[in-house]
C-alpha cells in the first residue's frame, strides 16, 4: 500500500489470470482504475474484489459461456497485467479441475439423501463414485463387505441399477479395510484368471498355467505337462481317457470368455450346455424304447412298462442283487395276440435266468 492511500492514490496491484491473455487482463486493470477514480479518499480494495468476483466475466463478454482460444488479440497491454503464454489444452484442463473442486466443495457443504437407506446426511458423510452417483458411507461399507464375504466381487459395482460402473480399488480400500481388501484382491485375481480362455490349473500343485493351441500346458512350478481337458498327463495324438465328446465340448464352452460373447452367442452357449446335460441325464437314468428310441424311466410298479410316446408295451427291466439287465421286447398292441407266444417264451427265459442267479448266490 502506498503511504498516500486512500487519501490520494489507489493501492498498488498486479493482476494475473491463467486462462486469459494479457490484453483482456489489461482491460480488467483499467476497469479497476475506473472504480477508484470517482471516489478518491475512500477505501476501495473490498469493492475491487467484489467486482472481480461478480462482474468481471460480464465485462469480458462471458455471459453464457467461456470460449478459450489461442491468444491473437492486438491492443494496449498494461504493465500490471502479468501473464504467460499457456497452451489451450492446459488451460482447459485447469478449468475443468477447478470446476470439479468447486463442485465437490459445494457437495460437501450441502444435505443429500442416500438412495439406499433414504436417510439425509451432509456431504461429508457420503461416498461419491466416479460416475457421480453417491451413497452414504455406512451403506457403501455394508454393500462392499457383503459382496466380498459372499465372493461375488464381480457384482461389486455402482449400486445404481441403471449405472453398474466399477468401484475404483483405492475407494474400496477405504471402505473395506486391510483384511477384506486383501480378500477382494485374491478373489478378483481368481475371477480374472478363471475367465481367461487359455488359463488352466495344474492338477498336482494348482499353479496357474497357460495352455497352447493343442490344449496342453506345462506347470512352471512342478514342470508337470498335462492335457487341460482331461487333466491327465500329456497325450499327443491320442484321445482323452475318461472324457466323452460331450464333456469335452462342454469344457471348452465353459472356458470361453463370457465378456467376449455377444448376447446371442451367450444364449446359444447356455442352451448347448443345458442340452448336453439333459442328454447325459437321460442316458444315465433312462432306457431307450426299442421302437421310437424315447427315454423311459421306471418310477414305481412292476418291470413291465408302456412307452408314453408310442404307446407300445416295450420294455422289461430286471434289477436284482446288483445284476442289471434290460430286455427289450417290441410288441404293438394290435399284434399282441400274434406275438403272445413269443413274448411268453421270452418271459419264461428271463424267469429261468433269475432262478439260476439266485441259486448261484445261495451256493456262494
Amino acid at each position: 500500500m502506498p503511504l498516500s492511500y486512500p487519501s490520494c492514490h489507489p493501492p498498488y496491484f498486479t493482476l494475473t489470470v491463467q486462462w486469459l491473455d494479457r490484453v483482456k487482463v489489461s482491460s480488467l486493470c483499467r476497469m479497476l482504475d475506473l472504480i477508484w477514480a470517482p471516489q478518491p479518499g475512500q477505501e476501495v480494495v473490498y469493492e475491487w474484489v467484489q467486482w472481480l468476483q461478480s462482474s468481471a466475466l460480464s465485462h469480458l463478454g462471458f455471459d453464457d459461456e467461456i470460449t478459450i482460444h489461442h491468444s491473437d488479440s492486438m491492443g494496449p497491454v498494461d504493465v500490471r497485467a502479468v501473464g504467460e503464454i499457456v497452451p489451450v489444452e492446459s488451460v482447459v484442463q485447469c478449468l475443468i479441475s477447478y470446476n470439479e473442486e468447486q463442485c465437490h466443495e459445494l457437495f460437501l457443504s450441502g444435505l443429500h439423501n442416500c438412495m439406499i437407506c433414504l436417510s439425509e446426511y451432509t456431504g461429508v458423510d457420503f461416498i461419491k463414485l466416479p460416475c457421480q452417483h453417491y451413497f452414504c458411507r455406512r451403506c457403501m461399507e455394508t454393500y462392499s463387505r457383503m459382496h466380498v464375504k459372499e465372493g461375488t466381487v464381480l457384482k461389486l459395482l455402482c449400486p445404481d441399477d441403471k449405472c453398474r460402473s466399477d468401484v475404483p480399488p483405492n475407494l474400496l480400500k477405504r471402505l473395506l479395510g486391510d483384511a477384506d481388501f486383501e480378500r477382494w484382491e485374491r478373489l478378483i485375481l481368481q475371477k480374472t484368471l478363471d475367465s481367461m480362455a487359455d488359463a488352466a490349473y495344474c492338477p498336482r500343485c494348482e499353479t496357474i498355467c497357460l495352455e497352447d493351441e493343442e490344449k496342453n500346458a506345462q506347470c512352471s512350478k512342478c514342470f508337470f505337462s498335462f492335457c487341460t481337458l482331461c487333466r491327465l498327463h500329456r497325450h499327443i495324438g491320442e484321445r482323452c481317457v475318461g472324457i466323452t465328446p460331450e464333456e469335452k465340448l462342454l469344457s471348452l464352452q465353459e472356458r470361453q470368455k463370457v465378456r467376449r460373447l455377444s448376447k446371442g452367442d451367450l444364449e446359444k452357449t447356455i442352451s448347448l450346455a443345458k442340452e448336453i446335460f439333459s442328454i447325459k441325464e437321460v442316458l444315465h437314468l433312462c432306457v431307450q424304447c426299442p421302437y421310437c428310441d424315447i427315454g423311459i424311466s421306471r418310477v414305481s410298479g412292476c418291470n413291465h412298462m408302456v412307452c408314453g410316446n408310442c404307446g407300445l408295451w416295450a420294455v422289461v427291466l430286471l434289477w436284482l442283487w446288483g445284476w442289471q439287465a434290460a430286455l427289450a421286447v417290441t410288441v404293438a398292441r394290435r399284434e399282441m395276440t400274434r406275438r403272445r407266444c413269443r413274448s411268453s417264451m421270452l418271459l419264461v427265459f428271463c424267469q429261468h435266468k433269475l432262478m439260476l442267479q439266485r441259486d448261484g448266490k445261495n451256493q456262494q
